[in-house]
């Protein structure tokens, strides 16, 4: 299976370093991805909560989106936890 993260970390790096943003952080953040609509989500876990698996119904903010355009350029949105958890 492909992975996004992967085959996009090059340009997550630039930007993150372009934009003032710790690269180490979301490298170690969760990763939601769509294939068909070609994005990426970088989320937010807490590393010290109780761990419940299936069962954790809080959701990971979301920090930092990627989508590809249709020319195949990569687009990267900030949102509100941006500056939260990635300076």
């Amino acid at each position: 299976m492909r992975n996004l993260y992967k085959e996009w970390e090059p340009q997550i790096k630039e930007y993150c370093e372009a934009n003032g943003l710790s690269f180490e952080k979301a490298k170690k953040m969760i990763r939601n991805c769509n294939f068909v609509d070609r994005w990426l989500g970088l989320g937010y876990i807490n590393p010290n909560r109780e761990k419940k698996g299936l069962l954790e119904d809080i959701p990971a903010p979301p920090v930092l989106i990627v989508r590809e355009d249709e020319n195949g350029v990569l687009q990267f949105e900030q949102t509100e936890y941006t500056d939260i958890y990635l300076r």
